[in-house]
């Protein structure tokens, strides 16, 4: 099957290469910067941002494996000066990972969006529960698109909203799923339990294809262990489980009749 590298007519790169690992670019909205001259340019590019106020910036990443995105998040908070340090995350920021998928077929990418569907509650219980509800990350439970799930990504792509919360449109222009749930912080552990997450979901969805035949509850259990058995609060989320992909379930079920 072709990649989507081949059927969206992507330049060509390493990262379209099937063999190439797990990939990530890193955006971290973050204001009251007073100096970011000791951060790593290797790594970081500065952007403005007109949505951000007191001196804010956006520092977006390189395409870097989880390891490397993990200490890089690590040092840029170190290297960044503050005007005021307490104001340097507020509702406006966010942090937003681009999942490489310039390597993947059209069936892989579909994998990823419907096991991140089934388990939508438990990937927002990861971060603040403003998040839940805002504008700028829509889950995708709230909107209309529950109903085209049966579409392929390519029909799907065209019909989709920058600002759900798993985002599709970068594929057409970069090649990526954008995950845009995660409040502004700085606490690497968080972020490091985050991107490890969508590290599991890209892994799985390459090796194991969904499918209404495999949709059972010893599976659906194996595969929350898999995308979150290194979470902190991988017990409490594993009770609530039931509840959590309850709508969830039925909509992927919906999507294979």
């Amino acid at each position: 099957m072709p990649t989507i590298t081949q059927l969206l007519a992507l330049p060509n790169s390493p990262l379209a290469d099937p063999s190439c690992p797990n990939t990530f670019g890193v955006e971290c909205e973050i204001e009251s910067i007073y100096s970011h001259s000791e951060v790593d340019e290797a790594v970081w590019e500065v952007k403005p941002d007109g949505s951000l106020r007191n001196n804010g910036l956006e520092f977006v990443s390189k395409p870097i494996d989880k390891a490397t995105a993990i200490a890089a998040f690590k040092a840029l908070h170190e290297d960044l000066r503050f005007v005021n340090a307490n104001q340097k995350f507020s509702p406006r920021t966010s942090i937003h990972v681009h999942a490489n998928c310039k390597n993947l077929t059209e069936e892989q990418v579909k994998n990823v969006l419907l096991y991140y569907v089934l388990f939508e509650e438990v990937f927002f219980s990861l971060v603040q529960p403003d998040r839940r509800d805002n504008i700028h990350c829509v889950a995708l439970n709230d909107t209309h698109l529950s109903s085209r799930y049966n579409m392929t990504i390519f029909n799907l792509h065209p019909i989709w909203s920058k600002y759900t919360a798993f985002n599709i449109k970068p594929l057409n222009t970069y090649g990526t799923i954008e995950f845009r749930h995660s409040d502004g912080h700085s606490d690497t552990a968080r972020f490091a339990e985050w991107i490890g997450v969508i590290d599991n979901l890209m892994t799985l969805a390459k090796a194991s294809p969904m499918s209404a035949a495999v949709l059972e509850k010893d599976n659906v259990d194996r595969w929350f262990d898999t995308l979150f058995g290194h979470c902190a609060d991988y017990k409490d989320l594993k009770l609530r489980l039931p509840a959590l992909i309850e709508n969830s379930l039925i909509d992927i079920k919906l999507s294979f009749l």
